[in-house]
C-alpha cells in the first residue's frame, strides 16, 4: 500500500513537471523575438530554436537544429558569436552586444543577449535572444545626422554673429 502511494505521488509529480515543461515550451515557441538554445558540450550547436529564429534564415526549424554559428553566418560573424558564447560560459554571466548580420532578406541589427543555463539533466546550455533593433538603429542614426547638421548650422550662426559684432565694433572704433 505504501509503495502504491509513493508510485502515485511520483506519477502526479511527473505529470506536473510535464505540464510545466509543455507550458515553458509553448511560451518559447510563441515568442516573437528570435531565441536559440545552444548546446555548450556539442560545439555550441542549436539544440532548439523558435519560429522567429528560423524565419531569419528562411528555413524550417528542422533545418536549424544541430547547426552552429559557422553553419549559419559569415565566417566573421560566426567567429564573433563563438567568442562571445565562450566568454559568457567562461565568465558565467549574461553577455550583451549589438550585432549586424546579413540574412536572405537583407541586413538586420540585433541586440544579442546570451547567458549560461544548466538543464535539469546537468547539461550546460547557452540561452540566446536576438532582439531586432534595425529600425531603432536607423532612426537613431537619422537623429544623430540631424543633430550634427543642426550643430553645424548653430556654429555658423554663432560665428556669423561674432563676425557681425566684431565688424560693428571695428567700424565704431574707426569712426
Amino acid at each position: 500500500l505504501e509503495r502504491q502511494k509513493t508510485y502515485s505521488d511520483l506519477s502526479a509529480a511527473n505529470a506536473r513537471i510535464n505540464r510545466e515543461y509543455d507550458f515553458v515550451n509553448n511560451i518559447f515557441d510563441i515568442m516573437p523575438i528570435p531565441c536559440v538554445i545552444k548546446d555548450v558540450g556539442n560545439d555550441f550547436r542549436c539544440m532548439r530554436c523558435n519560429e522567429a529564429y528560423a524565419r531569419l534564415f528562411q528555413k524550417p526549424l528542422s533545418e536549424i537544429v544541430d547547426l552552429n554559428s559557422a553553419d549559419l553566418f559569415s565566417p566573421e560573424i560566426a567567429q564573433r558569436l563563438r567568442n562571445a558564447d565562450q566568454e559568457a560560459i567562461r565568465e558565467n554571466k549574461m553577455i550583451f552586444e549589438e550585432l549586424v548580420c546579413m540574412f536572405p532578406d537583407g541586413e538586420h541589427t540585433f541586440l544579442y543577449r546570451r547567458g549560461p543555463m544548466t538543464l535539469p539533466d546537468g547539461r550546460l546550455v547557452l540561452f540566446c535572444v536576438a532582439e531586432e533593433i534595425t529600425e531603432l538603429r536607423r532612426q537613431t542614426d537619422k537623429v544623430l545626422q540631424i543633430n550634427e547638421k543642426l550643430q553645424g548650422e548653430y556654429q555658423r550662426a554663432v560665428n556669423a554673429e561674432e563676425a557681425e559684432t566684431f565688424f560693428a565694433k571695428s567700424l565704431k572704433s574707426i569712426l
